[in-house]
């Protein structure tokens, strides 16, 4: 139902990257990988500075098996705002993950 309103939403909207963000939280919910990344990409294409779009493909990455891309991501956001907590915990995470690998 959701997914049905939110595709609604961009027929008359494409360019709301909200709602991309939105959809990718759906995909991970479901564990729809491959629609996860298309949806995150989007967004990041419509508003590649925000740091959420940035922060959602991360999080897709690390949760579809590419860590280090997440990692990387993570890392770009930081180096622009450094305080980002989400991103701070998301890597602290990963990093603790992949030392127990």
């Amino acid at each position: 139902m959701a997914r049905e309103s939110y595709n609604t939403a961009l027929i008359f909207s494409p360019s709301l990257y909200q709602t991309y963000l939105s959809l990718t939280q759906i995909d991970i919910t479901e564990k729809r990988g491959d629609l996860a990344f298309m949806h995150a990409q989007k967004a990041v294409e419509l508003q590649p500075q925000d740091p959420q779009s940035l922060y959602v493909l991360g999080v897709v990455n690390a949760q579809f098996g590419q860590p280090d891309e997440a990692i990387k991501i993570f890392e770009s956001i930081l180096a622009v705002y450094p305080t980002y907590e989400p991103v701070v915990n998301a890597l602290r995470e990963i990093k603790t993950m992949l030392s127990k690998t």
